[in-house]
């Protein structure tokens, strides 16, 4: 896996971002301008890169969120070709931004997993299927819950999890919809206040 990091500047308007990339097989460094970082917190391209042409290298690739266009939209420099391409999908205000190759095939697909006004609502997973277009709802977890999807069972497709912290010093739990066999499981794992490190694959 190669090293990686973002640089923007700070300003009014947006500015481009530059991608620093040090390569494992050389160790030779590499920038790349892609994507822009606006004036808002939200108004910005936040980083996603995944293997979305499933050539086997990570994309680098960005959602856009905000006032800035085209807003809600995957955008991805595929490796293959370094052809730009440009998704809309989801709305950044109400949901994560979770990809994962859901449908195994190798490719990573565009996905969401949107909450609801309260807590308690439940959390419903949108899912662009790379592997035939189509778009895949599924229900799992509720809105308080943080995402925290991965293959957790070994059969080479993405499933859907999620981390629900429990209260202060209190059991946490990881919950996972396993899509070999399509059965939930729950482990005990953590205590309110931990930080879930698997959360480092939505945004």
């Amino acid at each position: 896996m190669e090293l990686q990091i973002q640089r923007s500047c700070a300003a009014a308007r947006p500015a481009l971002r530059r991608w620093y990339i040090r390569r494992s097989t050389d160790g030779t460094a590499q920038v790349v301008p892609f994507g822009t970082s606006g004036a808002g917190v939200n108004d910005q391209d936040f980083p996603v890169p995944r293997d979305y042409d499933g050539d086997g290298k990570f994309d680098i690739a960005v959602y856009r969120a905000g006032a800035l266009a085209p807003t809600n939209t995957f955008i991805v420099r595929r490796s293959s070709d370094s052809t730009i391409s440009y998704q809309a999908f989801g709305n950044f205000t109400t949901d994560y931004i979770v990809p994962g190759d859901y449908d195994g095939d190798g490719k990573y697909d565009y996905a969401i997993a949107r909450t609801g006004g309260v807590a308690t609502n439940p959390m419903v997973w949108w899912i662009l299927q790379s592997s035939n277009g189509q778009t895949r709802t599924q229900t799992f977890g509720i809105s308080s819950d943080v995402p925290t999807q991965g293959d957790y069972d070994g059969d080479s497709r993405a499933d859907m999890a999620i981390y629900r912290a429990g209260a202060a010093g209190a059991q946490s739990n990881f919950w996972v919809l396993n899509s070999h066999s399509n059965s939930a499981s729950v482990t005990r794992w953590g205590l309110g206040g931990d930080f879930a490190v698997n959360t480092f694959d939505a945004r």
